[in-house]
């Protein structure tokens, strides 16, 4: 994952953006990579949304990172 992501800032910068289209209390595969990034990297990525005045505001996602931990740690 390490390598992953450092080709996305070779290729990005910091600016790397995971976009998803599903409503923010269901599950989503881009916030589950998002939070296994974190937990590889130490790296947050936030959630945003655009409200329809087309501000952008941080809203809390739902966190997989206690379980990916776990998942992880059965290896």
């Amino acid at each position: 994952m390490v390598e992953l992501f450092s080709v996305l800032q070779e290729k990005f910068g910091n600016h790397i953006i995971l976009l998803c289209h599903e409503n923010i209390e269901e599950f989503c595969q881009r916030r589950l990579v998002a939070d296994y990034i974190e937990l590889k990297t130490g790296v947050y990525i936030p959630e945003v949304t655009v409200s329809p005045d087309g501000v952008i505001q941080r809203v809390e996602p739902i966190r997989y990172k206690k379980r990916l931990q776990k998942v992880i740690s059965r290896r």
